[in-house]
């Protein structure tokens, strides 16, 4: 029964996965030959993607939310994204400080981390996505412009 369960709560991470694979692509149509990307918001708030690692069937990103006012209690937001070509997926794979997330904590837990934080991260990631296409983000290709 517990297998099933935990094979259940993934299943209902794919169609997240799916979503937030369609905004970047949407976002970034030519994410797969680009190296970096960047947008302004007209919020004065900057966008930044940098591909970290490109293989045949996927590609992982850097994506980071520069505020102009940064300090104590307003840092900058970095996500790192896996986009998987073959499958249409995109999954956090981490965010802030945090490198590898597991699908469920215990509570509690050393770091205060939520029972669900990779569905919670995930989720930032989409409502995250749906501001960049509502600020209409232009995004260009930062290695053409620095070449």
């Amino acid at each position: 029964m517990s297998v099933w369960v935990s094979n259940a709560r993934m299943i209902s991470l794919m169609p997240l996965y799916e979503y937030n694979y369609d905004q970047l692509m949407a976002m970034l149509p030519d994410l797969r030959r680009q190296g970096r990307a960047g947008a302004a918001l007209r919020n004065g708030t900057h966008v930044r993607v940098t591909v970290l690692e490109r293989c045949k069937y996927t590609t992982t990103v850097s994506l980071t939310h520069r505020f102009p006012k940064r300090g104590r209690y307003l840092t900058d937001m970095r996500l790192k994204v896996r986009l998987y070509h073959d499958a249409q997926v995109a999954e956090t794979l981490g965010y802030q400080h945090l490198g590898r997330i597991k699908p469920r904590y215990p509570l509690p837990n050393p770091h205060m981390l939520h029972r669900d934080e990779k569905r919670q991260i995930n989720q930032l990631l989409r409502d995250f996505l749906g501001y960049c296409l509502r600020q209409q983000a232009r995004f260009d290709d930062l290695d053409c412009a620095n070449a």
